[in-house]
C-alpha cells in the first residue's frame, strides 16, 4: 500500500540533505524506506563529506563551502561536523516525523545512516537512529517540548572508523 505521508518524509529529508542546502553531510542518493507491519518505518540514508578531485586527489567539500584541501584538512573538518550531524538529523527526525500520520504510537521511525568514510577520525561508521510514533504524536500535540522528544531518540552508532 502506497502511504503518501511516507513518500513525503522521504521528499523531505532528500532535499535537507542535498548539498546546496545540507550544512554538514549531504547526499547524492534517494533515500528510502521500508514499512514494516506492527514495527514501523525505516528510512536508509547514505551521507558524504566531500567529492574528492580525480585529478588532484584534494576533496571539495560542498556543505563547508572548502574547495581542494587535503585529506588532513578533511578529516579534521568531518571530526567536527559529526556532531553537528547528528544533531540536526535528530532535530529534523521530530520536527518533520510528527507529519506522519500512518506510524502507530508504539511503532518506530527509524533512520539508519551509513556514514561518510574517514579513516582513523573516530567518528561511526553507521548511525541508527529511533524514535516512537507515541513520542512524535506527543510534541506534535504539544504535550511535550522539542528538547524532550530529542532526548527520547535513542542512538546506536557503529563501529568507528
Amino acid at each position: 500500500a502506497v502511504e503518501p505521508d511516507l513518500e513525503l518524509l522521504s521528499s523531505i529529508f532528500n532535499r535537507l540533505y542535498r548539498s546546496d542546502l545540507a550544512s554538514t553531510f549531504f547526499t547524492d542518493e534517494g533515500i528510502y524506506f521500508e514499512r514494516l507491519k506492527d514495527f514501523g518505518a525505516v528510512y536508509y540514508m547514505r551521507v558524504y563529506s566531500s567529492n574528492q578531485s580525480r585529478n588532484s586527489g584534494l576533496f571539495n567539500m560542498p556543505t563547508a563551502k572548502l574547495n581542494d584541501v587535503d585529506q588532513v584538512t578533511r578529516d579534521k573538518k568531518v571530526k567536527e561536523m559529526y556532531p553537528a550531524f547528528e544533531k540536526e538529523l535528530k532535530e529534523n527526525m521530530v520536527e518533520y516525523g510528527r507529519t506522519l500520520k500512518s506510524i502507530g504510537e508504539n511503532e518506530s521511525l527509524v533512520f539508519n545512516v551509513t556514514l561518510t568514510k574517514c579513516e582513523g577520525c573516530g567518528i561511526p561508521s553507521s548511525l541508527e537512529l529511533s524514535v516512537k510514533g507515541s513520542v512524535l504524536k506527543d510534541y506534535s500535540a504539544g504535550k511535550i517540548s522539542k528538547d524532550a522528544a530529542i532526548g527520547k531518540i535513542s542512538a546506536k552508532r557503529g563501529q568507528n572508523q
